[in-house]
């Protein structure tokens, strides 16, 4: 991989991060003036036409190993449902609380991926470094809840 490509790549997770925290305060106003299900039909339009452009040959849009092997459609089914959930609590959150609020708060989340890679695929990504990290997002997590819940 040329080293521009490779420095893109490495970069992409900033671009997401950045996209996310833009997204999140534009959400939380957008959702004063229309509903979740409205939201969730437009980012379901909107997904579908990126599916469309990111299309390519070597990325074809295709269910063929979707529909040939059944442990493929199951993990697929489930990441989808996993995915929509993901989304409906944050979009639920961002609007009855705030988009500030769903962010630090969803911040716990790389702690369970390392959890979850090793339960259900046996991926050991868990060193000393994930766990401290990872201890330290969920005392934040912890601390950011524990206010919210008393009012700080």
């Amino acid at each position: 991989m040329a080293a521009p490509l490779k420095m893109a790549t490495v970069l992409f997770p900033v671009w997401a991060c950045l996209c996310w925290a833009f997204s999140y305060v534009t959400l939380e106003q957008s959702l004063t003036k229309i509903s979740i299900p409205t939201w969730l039909a437009l980012n379901a339009l909107a997904l579908v036409v990126a599916a469309f452009a990111l299309s390519s040959d070597d990325q074809a849009i295709s269910l063929n190993s979707i529909i040939v092997d059944r442990k493929t459609l199951v993990l697929v089914g489930v990441c989808l449902a996993a995915t929509i959930g993901a989304e409906v609590f944050t979009i639920m959150a961002i609007k009855n609380v705030s988009a500030t609020y769903a962010a630090f708060g969803e911040m716990m989340y790389p702690f369970f991926i390392p959890i979850f890679a090793y339960l259900i695929f046996g991926v050991k990504e868990l060193n000393i470094s994930t766990l401290v990290g990872g201890v330290m997002i969920m005392f934040g997590g912890f601390i950011l809840v524990s206010g919210k819940l008393k009012g700080w």
